[in-house]
């Protein structure tokens, strides 16, 4: 009885599959393959023919193109309790399936080459292409946090736990961020390895692969629980995010800090979820109707005063505070003009208030709402303009403004006497 089943998507490899599948042999031997081929026009299933006679590889040929679909192909010809999935252009050195192998002994359920945990890496690669690449895995992030390296090709898992075959969607062409997104809560580890540049033959990386991948994230996406009402989400997205969400959130922040600096007197944050940016401000007070977030925060700035309270109907004292900042509240509120009306009442004359939300005039923000958690809860869809015309409608001025990204509106109005 064999260990695993290697299952080996191909078209036109001629150049590397007799390698791969010797250095198979040699680093798991007990191990069988499955070469899954789609219809190739070179050697490949020559090849391939020739080594079954002294090797434990078995081809099945298809009439069709599709990685995703190659390997649930061979996935459904596999009869091993243990599975793994490895390219055939060699970048996956395949003498990492022992370590794959021993992660699912440990009681694992999926277990990830992965190129961007502590150990891995990427070598012969340039600049852009690695950049593509940090950009798409940061793209599955919403789709599953947990896991670092969400492309990789290569991965091994248990047959019995698998997803069922028939609510794996093909289409994708990152097969593995279909498993994960249906197995979110199971036991995954990341083994590190070192992706190699394709040893012979063509990339089949191109245009089209890069739509497939859009699209699947799509309806990845459209799929996913919105999660911004857990208790930790914005303080998770502040320091634990993928790069790109740190990033806007870290942004947003820093802009914020330049129109207030920390110290600068008293200061009220309407809507405080449980972002990390009130921490820069000793005198802060955080407001939210989540009682949750506000435990959370509680937790966390031990020192810092919260309150659940309604940003509508403020049981505060007017005029007392030298400062308010409001971010990313307003766009989900349906009368945003109640909490401007109260930041004002709020605020000493003279004070500083700063508000945060994204400008929907700007086709930027249209274009990157879709990669969002947010766009089903964006019940008012603010421009600069009309953000303007409810604050000076309340004796708020506006001074300065910043964006994000050029989409994502930061802007610092006074109050007047």
């Amino acid at each position: 009885m064999y260990r695993a089943t290697i299952i080996i998507p191909t078209y036109n490899e001629e150049a590397n599959i007799e390698k791969l599948i010797t250095r198979i042999v040699a680093a798991c031997p007990n191990c069988c393959m499955i070469v899954v081929d789609d219809n190739s026009s070179d050697q490949t299933q020559s090849i391939v023919q020739r080594l079954s006679k002294n090797y434990p590889v078995r081809l099945i040929t298809r009439n069709e193109r599709g990685l995703s679909s190659a390997v649930v192909e061979g996935i459904r010809h596999a009869d091993t309790s243990s599975v793994v999935v490895i390219d055939a252009d060699l970048q996956h050195p395949p003498e990492v399936i022992p370590d794959l192998l021993s992660a699912l002994d440990k009681g694992n359920v999926i277990a990830i080459g992965s190129r961007y945990c502590k150990g891995g890496g990427i070598k012969g690669w340039s600049t852009f292409r690695r950049l593509v690449s940090r950009v798409a895995n940061s793209l599955g992030f919403p789709v599953v946090p947990s896991v670092k390296d969400r492309t990789s090709g290569f991965f091994a898992f248990k047959r019995e736990v698998a997803p069922a075959l028939n609510r794996l969607n093909i289409q994708g062409f990152k097969i593995l961020l279909e498993f994960l997104a249906l197995r979110k809560t199971c036991a995954i580890a990341e083994v590190p390895f070192t992706f190699e540049i394709r040893a012979g033959g063509e990339s089949k990386f191109g245009f089209k692969q890069v739509w497939e991948y859009i699209r699947q994230l799509v309806r990845l996406y459209s799929q996913i629980p919105r999660g911004i009402t857990a208790e930790d989400y914005e303080w998770h997205s502040f320091y634990k995010g993928h790069f790109i969400q740190k990033w806007w959130k870290k942004s947003v922040a820093k802009k914020i800090w330049s129109f207030i600096p920390p110290g600068e007197g008293s200061l009220l944050d309407v809507g405080c979820g449980s972002s990390p940016m009130i921490a820069e401000y000793p005198n802060a007070v955080g407001l939210d109707l989540n009682p949750l977030k506000l435990k959370f925060l509680t937790a966390n700035l031990p020192a810092h005063s919260f309150a659940n309270m309604d940003a509508r109907n403020l049981a505060i004292v007017s005029e007392s505070f030298d400062g308010v900042i409001c971010s990313e509240v307003l766009e989900h509120i349906h009368d945003p003009e109640l909490v401007i009306k109260e930041i004002s009442r709020v605020l000493k004359n003279g004070g500083k208030a700063v508000i945060a939300t994204p400008d929907y005039s700007r086709f930027l923000w249209r274009v990157a709402e879709r990669f969002t958690p947010y766009e089903e809860d964006h019940v008012y869809k603010f421009s600069r303009k009309n953000l303007e015309e409810l604050c000076v409608k309340h004796n708020l001025t506006p001074v300065a403004h910043k964006y994000v990204a050029m989409c994502d509106l930061v802007e610092l109005f006074v109050k007047s006497a």
